[in-house]
């Protein structure tokens, strides 16, 4: 039996990875040309599909559950990435089926229109994550579709309102969906119901389970949600629009290439949002506008987007100003915004920033980071002028200069860590010319620090020895290294005769015990605890 379990995710790239490469998943989509995402889900959760031909045991219970009248009710998280679905299918097929899903994942299909969407995620009141990574939506199907739909026109985001009071329209379930049996005769095992990894845009903010979801079951029909804008008028909309998801908290378009004007449209949609990702869409500018203001999102992923500039990032700050976190790895930023009080006033909320593989040009621009005032935790991996840096010389900038930071590139900074990379920096700098403001800060709490000690506890491994063969003495640099064999190898110009024809005595003179005599050839010298000054004695075979 295939088994496909849900794709692991990139957080700092934004792109869905799938293990089997993306050769394999252009075969899989190519696989079903067309597909509805009905038949779909028939296809993958229908146990009893010819399950006499695949000659294997299947539980009873499993993540989608069929009843005794023959009906297939799905679960609470669903994987549908790479099926090849086009199209939404049959209401009366889905209505049923789809009642308790929560987590529904489209990513690598074929779907253009946000229409087939919408129809699809009608019959999921309970959804709170959805997944649209590398589907072709078509940004001006976006207006369209939620014009045409019926129920009245979406109030555009740009009128002067501030709040908007929405309806779901949740529709009742027209009875249990019978099993079909026109499907194709494959059994998919694909689906994780326990999506836990950090990396990945998979684990709901707000639900981890069916039992977490429980407030979700009693969301009333008429939901309150709010879009400000800056006007601070309050006025409610002229008609209420069905396309509206206020359970949704997370929603993933990574690769869909959506324009802005539909992201300002589908955010009207899902009002709710507290995770957005937007990587790996070939944004060269922020284009929303000015007055939006959209308070509910704290989680937005900007990954790998040609944004060259900190004034475009600062349009999102001016559009989600309560974010927390927020990715921009990959993008070619190579400065950061130079008035500090307009970064604090843009990111009041930011508690931590990703700047992964970013441009930045320099220590100043790290520095501006201080600007931020609630900002924690920060990633600066693969930038070009830090890799340039010695490792640890590199961490103990970083920790020092930026003072309010609790993790670093992942790892905790503890104060002990802080204290040795303040001390570290303050002797870096305090006999150069150049002192950056960081330096006369630390002055003032530590005074000047002496520099450190250069202790080597390597072992010693040359020695100045003494020579003595009858009454010839002479000094030579020992290495303690070789073997008994080969040092006396290398005394037989001054012995005058083969190693053979010589014994070899060690005498520490520190001792009071006597010569010792080097009896094995393969002892290493070091074994014989050398000392500087100590005397090797060649004595004659008799």
């Amino acid at each position: 039996m295939e088994s496909a379990g849900f794709p692991s995710h990139d957080a700092e790239s934004g792109s869905a990875l799938d293990p089997h490469g993306s050769e394999i998943e252009n075969e899989r989509s190519s696989e079903q040309p067309g597909c509805s995402f009905a038949d779909a889900a028939w296809d993958k959760f229908n146990w009893e599909n010819d399950l006499d031909d695949l000659g294997i045991y299947v539980p009873k219970k499993g993540p989608a559950k069929i009843t005794d009248s023959g009906h297939l009710i799905l679960p609470w998280h669903v994987n549908m990435d790479c099926c090849g679905i086009t199209k939404a299918g049959q209401h009366s097929d889905m209505t049923g089926m789809c009642q308790h899903v929560m987590e529904l994942d489209l990513a690598h299909n074929n779907i253009t229109s946000i229409e087939e969407v919408l129809r699809i995620i009608r019959c999921m009141p309970k959804l709170t994550f959805l997944n649209l990574t590398s589907n072709p939506l078509n940004s001006s199907a976006i207006a369209t579709a939620t014009t045409n739909s019926s129920g009245g026109n979406t109030p555009d985001v740009q009128d002067d309102e501030c709040n908007v009071s929405v309806t779901m329209g949740v529709s009742q379930s027209a009875g249990a969906v019978p099993v079909a049996t026109s499907v194709n005769n494959r059994v998919n095992t694909a689906v994780d119901a326990n999506p836990n990894t950090e990396t990945t845009p998979t684990t709901p903010i707000s639900t981890c389970s069916p039992a977490a979801s429980a407030d979700n079951n009693n969301i009333p029909n008429s939901a309150q949600t709010t879009m400000c804008t800056e006007d601070g008028q309050n006025s409610a909309a002229s008609s209420v629009h069905p396309d509206v998801f206020p359970t949704v908290r997370q929603l993933v378009l990574n690769g869909t290439c959506v324009d802005w004007s539909s992201i300002v449209v589908l955010l009207k949609m899902f009002p709710s949002l507290e995770e957005l990702h937007l990587s790996l869409n070939n944004y060269t500018s922020v284009d929303l506008p000015l007055h939006l203001t959209y308070p509910s999102l704290t989680h937005l992923f900007f990954n790998n987007e040609d944004i060259d500039t900190w004034s475009q990032v600062s349009g999102l700050g001016r559009a989600f100003p309560n974010l927390r976190h927020l990715y921009l790895a990959g993008s070619a930023i190579t400065s950061l915004d130079d008035d500090g009080s307009r970064m604090a006033q843009l990111f009041p909320c930011l508690e931590m920033l990703s700047l992964n593989k970013t441009q930045l040009k320099g220590w100043d621009e790290v520095d501006k980071l201080r600007h931020l005032p609630a900002l924690t935790d920060v990633r600066v991996l693969g930038i070009p002028f830090l890799e340039e840096q010695e490792e640890k010389s590199r961490r103990e900038q970083l920790v020092t200069r930026l003072p309010n930071i609790k993790r670093l590139n992942g790892s905790c900074v503890k104060e002990e860590e802080r204290l040795d990379a303040e001390r570290a920096f303050l002797r870096l700098y305090q006999d150069s010319h150049y002192k950056p403001d960081r330096f006369f800060e630390l002055e003032k709490v530590h005074g000047r620090v002496n520099e450190l000690a250069n202790v080597n506890l390597k072992p010693q491994t040359v020695f100045s020895m003494d020579i003595v063969f009858d009454k010839h003495r002479e000094r030579m640099e020992v290495n303690a290294k070789q073997t008994v064999r080969d040092f006396k190898k290398s005394l037989q110009n001054i012995a005058g005769m083969p190693s053979s024809k010589f014994v070899l005595f060690y005498l520490d003179k520190e001792t009071h015990f006597g010569a010792d005599r080097m009896i094995y050839p393969d002892k290493k010298l070091y074994s014989y605890n050398l000392k500087d000054g100590s005397e090797f004695i060649i004595e004659p075979k008799h």
